[in-house]
């Protein structure tokens, strides 16, 4: 049996949200970072 569309389509559906909430955190960790970089 090969693999099902809806599993794929499933796939990439959790990819996407992936990389949304990585994009969605990149503000935060360069201000994090930045915030680091001061201290020293």
């Amino acid at each position: 049996m090969r693999v099902a569309p809806h599993f794929e389509e499933l796939r990439k559906r959790i990819i996407i949200t992936l990389v949304v909430f990585l994009l969605s955190l990149m503000p935060s960790i360069y201000i994090i970072i930045a915030s680091q970089r001061f201290m020293i």
